[in-house]
C-alpha cells in the first residue's frame, strides 16, 4: 500500500500497462492508499509514507487524503 501512495507516473504505467487497473488513474490510486493506510496502518512506515504524500504529492487531493491519514493514525494511536 505504502509504494502505491508514492508511485510516479512511470511506475504507474508499468504496473497498470495490460491490466484493469488501468481504467483508474495514478492519483486516485494514491488516495486510496492514502485512505486505507490511514484506517488500517501501523508502523513508522506507513505513518512516514502519509507524512510525506501530505507535504509533497503534486496532487491535491493525494494530499488531503494523505493528510486525513496521517490524523487518523494520530487519533488511533492517541486512543481516540
Amino acid at each position: 500500500m505504502v509504494d502505491l501512495l508514492s508511485m510516479d507516473d512511470v511506475a504507474w504505467r508499468a504496473v497498470s500497462e495490460g491490466s484493469p487497473l488501468h481504467r483508474a488513474t495514478a492519483d486516485g490510486l494514491a488516495r486510496n492508499a492514502a485512505i486505507v493506510l490511514g484506517n488500517t496502518g501501523e508502523g513508522d512506515e506507513a505513518r512516514r509514507a502519509l507524512e510525506e504524500a501530505a507535504r509533497a504529492h503534486p496532487s491535491a487531493t493525494v494530499r488531503e487524503a494523505a493528510s486525513w491519514g496521517v490524523d487518523r493514525l494520530a487519533r488511533r494511536a492517541g486512543g481516540a
